[in-house]
């Protein structure tokens, strides 16, 4: 297995997810490797949020992924929110703190859509990547 230094997992905060956060900690662990999660507050063209719904958004992920940090031991300078485009905003932060895997979790109940994102953030990051069904 190749040896990993830093991997991020962009992560949901349903409780469907949390097999994926075990297994980016286990591979984490067993690598000697740093663990970044993120969370991406979406911004669909379609949508008509405005700025204040973003902006609650942005601030109650932070809140979650702040107190999701607490529960794992994941340090505050490796818990990342970002609003943005899904795939490009996981290529751009991915490349910005020099991740070598990128995690990503395929709902299992909506894998056409995911695999998409995923074959898109595999595309443009060149980096490796790691996909699993959750």
């Amino acid at each position: 297995m190749r040896s990993y230094q830093h991997i991020m997992l962009p992560i949901s905060f349903s409780v469907e997810f949390h097999p994926m956060i075990t297994r980016a900690l286990d591979l984490a662990r067993d690598c000697g490797a740093r663990l970044s999660l993120l969370n991406v507050v979406t911004i669909d063209d379609g949508r008509t949020d405005t700025d204040k719904q973003r902006c609650t958004a942005h601030q109650e992920a932070i809140k979650k992924l702040s107190n999701l940090g607490l529960e794992l031991a994941v340090p505050k300078f490796d818990q990342h929110v970002r609003v943005g485009e899904f795939e490009s905003t996981i290529v751009e932060i991915a490349k910005e703190l020099a991740i070598d895997l990128i995690m990503l979790g395929i709902r299992k109940n909506k894998p056409e859509i995911e695999q998409r994102q995923s074959h898109s953030i595999i595309d443009l990051s060149k980096l490796d990547t790691l996909t699993a069904y959750y």
